[in-house]
């Protein structure tokens, strides 16, 4: 058996491997790739997209999470706030159909304008929310608004990101959308 030394070697210009050479190698183009990914997926529409996604989210969690606070404050039961986020959520669930027609009725080329309006109702309806006080029902009201207005987001926002973002970065721009 020939040991370390008596091995002949390749003869011409070859490089020596360096396994830590080649991990850094590694490292260093997923690093660069994953910042070129980004660059592409977050232009300013994508990220408006996203940050609207993410606003989506934490609207969604918001009024399960105060109820203590909203309680003592409003005075309102707890299962008056939960008849709040059963309107909210109700809501949701039949405008979220009506939604996903109008993306396929209006196309890219009214979805920005149809976004921008169901945001504007959803800021609106957020203010109702905020004027009504510890009316129970214009909380309700304004709380069923809010839900039918949210709704368009997850529709609207997955269109616009199909047609913002390039076809090899979809993974990635699904991927910080549904982070938020």
């Amino acid at each position: 058996m020939p040991n370390e030394s008596n091995r002949r070697r390749p003869s011409g210009n070859t490089t020596v491997h360096n396994p830590h050479i080649s991990i850094w190698t590694n490292l260093l183009r997923s690093v660069t790739t994953t910042l070129a990914a980004f660059r592409v997926i977050l232009n300013l529409p994508t990220f408006i997209i996203i940050v609207i996604a993410a606003l989506d989210s934490a609207d969604k969690g918001l009024l399960a999470s105060s109820f203590p606070m909203l309680e003592k404050e409003l005075g309102m039961s707890v299962d008056t706030l939960g008849y709040f986020s059963l309107f909210t959520n109700l809501s949701y669930s039949f405008a979220l159909p009506l939604w996903g027609w109008c993306v396929h009725r209006y196309s890219i080329k009214r979805s920005p304008s149809i976004l921008a309006g169901s945001c504007a109702l959803w800021g609106v309806s957020t203010l109702g929310i905020a004027a009504a006080g510890s009316s129970v029902g214009a909380q309700a009201l304004f709380r069923a608004i809010n839900g039918g207005a949210v709704a368009s987001i997850l529709p609207l926002s997955q269109m616009l990101l199909v047609e913002f973002v390039p076809s090899n970065m979809l993974g990635r721009a699904f991927g910080c959308k549904f982070v938020g």
